[in-house]
């Protein structure tokens, strides 16, 4: 399940995808889906975190680097889907 998405203006840049029931066999992990345009400017593959937030400070981190570097002028930002 789609929990939040990375945005840089129009362009979506990931997917924070929830996996898990919470239970102790399968525990809620959250993990960043980067779209075919953050893979070509080198996304990094990230392990699953345990918490949503810091899933989404790695990818909003990975995003103003590369995007400070190559000078867009618009500032990735956080959606939270409900």
């Amino acid at each position: 399940m789609i929990v939040s998405d990375i945005r840089t203006g129009p362009v979506q840049l990931a997917s924070i995808l929830r996996t898990g029931n919470g239970r102790p066999a399968t525990p809620v992990r959250y993990h960043v889906a980067w779209s075919e345009i953050a893979r070509r400017l080198g996304a990094p593959t990230l392990p699953p975190m345990r918490y949503r937030q810091e899933a989404e400070a790695a990818a909003l981190q990975w995003a103003m680097t590369t995007l400070e570097a190559l000078q867009v002028a618009a500032a990735p930002a956080v959606y939270t889907r409900r």
